[in-house]
């Protein structure tokens, strides 16, 4: 068995995705070749235009998979290029930090390898009040991730292993709309 699960990570990301966007969310993004288009395409799915931003890093310019091209034309979210640094890691931090001054009201973390983890403690550090929410049902490198001091709401750190995706993702994004406008 692999440390991760990739359809499941696919699962896991297009039924957070539906939930935020149905709630009037938005999706923001590092561009990963596979996340991104599963986040835009789930867009053109429900009929939402424009609520996702992919951050690329110039480094990868020439990596960014045809599909997210072609849904950002067709208005279904925006790609916002970062320019690239002299070394690959410094053009990654770059982007998160660009992508990190979008205010979000959480992060979450879905597989990855080490920087899932990289990124986790940079929100930590630049966001330190948002709550970070490690996804482990599909494994890789979320699973590691610690959900101390994450600033989870409680209903959601007994649900992190669950591999009932449409369910975590509606339990956590109301449990977030009651942690924004103030309801216990």
């Amino acid at each position: 068995m692999k440390p991760y699960d990739a359809p499941a990570i696919i699962d896991a990301v297009a039924a957070i995705s539906r939930v935020v966007l149905r709630s009037g969310g938005r999706l923001v993004s590092g561009g990963h070749p596979t996340i991104a288009p599963v986040m835009l395409t789930v867009c053109e799915q429900i009929g939402v235009r424009g609520a996702v931003d992919v951050f690329q890093s110039r480094w990868f310019e020439d990596r960014i998979s045809e599909e997210t091209k072609e849904l950002a034309k067709l208005g279904m979210g925006r790609v916002h290029f970062v320019e690239k640094e002299e070394t690959m890691e410094a053009s990654l931090s770059a982007m998160r930090q660009e992508m990190f001054k979008t205010c979000p009201m959480a992060a979450v973390f879905v597989g990855g390898m080490d920087a899932i983890v990289k990124e986790h403690e940079m929100v930590g550090r630049i966001l330190p009040g948002v709550p970070r929410i490690p996804i482990k049902g599909p494994g890789g490198a979320a699973t590691r991730l610690p959900t101390k001091d994450a600033h989870l709401p409680p209903e959601i750190t007994d649900l992190l292993d669950a591999r009932q995706y449409p369910f975590l993702a509606s339990v956590l994004v109301q449990a977030l709309e009651r942690k924004c406008v103030g309801v216990p």
